[in-house]
């Protein structure tokens, strides 16, 4: 894992932003007045919703294709009167036609405006490489967890930036089958902040037989 504070250190074939979202969270995770037993009766109620799904356009380069897409989660029912607690989890697979090779695939997030982010969680939390393996994709809002994992085959790259919510990986190697890479982050926002708008950015490379 490689710990940045610049930008993306590959070239961005494609990058999307999302459009303003303007709703926060605040009457969802925090309904009203509490009875003193309410911190253990929020945790039991705690549950993570996904309330957005943005997939990308179709990304090319040298007979290689990605095909990327973002889940964005919540938490609700937490009980925390200062933060909300926001997730996305980011995937793409990527393939070559019969007459390339497939060496890259990468996806990535990072907020594009609004409210200021806190960086909760994030997974993988490490660089790997070997055959194909199980990756794990668990990760923590305030009070529950989110689990997952996903089989990866050769290297996995992640970089991990100093900018709350800004990450990345990618699928290293080279093959005439179908890759993919996956990673997940969990963010705090203000009580009263709007929902974390994010820009993605995705790619691939290979070369020609």
């Amino acid at each position: 894992m490689v710990e940045l504070t610049e930008e993306q250190p590959c070239p961005v074939a494609l990058e999307v932003t999302d459009a303003a979202e303007t709703d926060n969270d605040g009457a969802e995770t925090e309904p009203g007045p509490r009875s003193v037993a309410a911190p253990m009766a929020a945790a039991a109620d705690a549950k993570i919703e996904r309330y957005n799904v943005v997939c990308f356009a179709r990304v090319h380069y040298d007979d290689t294709w990605n095909d990327g897409c973002a889940d964005k989660y919540v938490e609700r029912n937490d009980g925390n009167k200062s933060y909300n607690y926001y997730g996305i989890r980011m995937r793409a697979t990527c393939d070559s036609s019969a007459w390339s090779r497939l060496t890259e695939c990468g996806i990535g997030q990072r907020r594009e405006d609004g409210s200021a982010l806190k960086w909760v969680d994030w997974a993988p939390t490490r660089d790997s490489d070997g055959d194909c393996r199980t990756i794990d994709l668990s990760i923590s809002f305030a009070t529950v967890g989110a689990g997952g994992s996903y089989t990866h085959c050769d290297e996995k790259r992640i970089n991990k930036y100093s900018q709350a919510g800004k990450f990345s990986s990618y699928f290293y190697g080279n093959t005439g089958y179908a890759r993919d890479t996956q990673h997940k982050v969990t963010v705090s926002v203000c009580q009263t902040c709007s929902r974390p708008n994010w820009t993605y950015w995705s790619k691939t490379n290979g070369y020609g037989l």
